[in-house]
């Protein structure tokens, strides 16, 4: 049997950016800082990965104001229908 401690246990992020460069340095700097970070370049991705596994934050990064609401309605959708 094992044990863990729950103040080791990391926090769960999904990083949401279509810039691969952005989306890789915000993942490494949460990774160095102990959290486990999941990578999607596009909401359709995030939201499949959403689809099958919890997160404890989101870092959204939008480029356009209406995509970003879009995208978080339909968070909003997901989680009312669940």
């Amino acid at each position: 049997m094992s044990f863990t401690r729950v103040d080791q246990i990391a926090s769960s992020v999904l990083i949401v950016d279509s810039d691969p460069l952005t989306l890789t340095a915000i993942g490494s700097v949460l990774n160095m800082q102990g959290y486990r970070c999941v990578l999607a370049r596009s909401p359709e991705i995030a939201m499949q990965s959403i689809v099958t596994r919890q997160f404890d934050a989101i870092v959204l990064a939008i480029e356009e104001l209406q995509s970003g609401c879009t995208f978080a309605s339909r968070l909003r959708s997901s989680e009312n229908s669940r």
